[in-house]
């Protein structure tokens, strides 16, 4: 899942979020989609209240894990994946184009839920300098392999964008 929370969220208004689950109006996640809003949800949320989680509810989402299993399945996800990323090239560089088209100019903000290594990196040169890309994985061990399709991808600081 891809969101994206650019200009369409007000840094002026008090985050009204207090829990994990509370985090994100749907009116911002039917703006990030691109898709209808529901008018019953129309608070628009602060950008912080995206990147912060209640530290006292993570355990609740974010169990123990096992090291062995996940660095095991991150390397198999690096090499595995390549022929159906291939076969679906095509399709995620015109919806990439689309979504990313939409963003403001400069300091967009765009949340990845499940960025795993990072296999849609190359799609993100299509959207405007300076985004903020933050990545959001279970699997920790993922983080090393989707900083480096970042660099490989020209998503550095260097260029002016920041991948975390």
């Amino acid at each position: 899942m891809l969101m994206i929370a650019a200009a369409v969220l007000s840094s002026e208004m008090p985050p009204r979020c207090t829990a994990v689950t509370d985090h994100i109006s749907r009116r911002v996640f039917g703006r990030a989609l691109g898709g209808g809003v529901c008018t019953c949800c129309s608070a628009v949320q602060h950008a912080a209240a995206l990147a912060t989680l209640v530290e006292s509810r993570c355990s609740d989402f974010d169990g123990p894990r096992n090291p062995k299993k996940d660095a095991s399945f991150a390397r198999s996800m690096v090499t595995g994946m390549k022929s159906y990323e291939a076969a679906v090239a095509l399709t995620k560089e015109r919806l990439f184009k689309n979504l990313l088209s939409g963003l403001p100019a400069r300091d967009s903000v765009i949340v990845e839920v499940g960025m795993g290594s990072f296999p849609n990196a190359p799609f993100f040169t299509a959207g405007p300098p300076g985004m903020d890309i933050i990545g959001v994985d279970p699997n920790d061990q993922m983080a090393h392999f989707a900083g480096q399709a970042a660099k490989r991808a020209g998503l550095t600081a260097e260029n002016g964008h920041s991948v975390r």
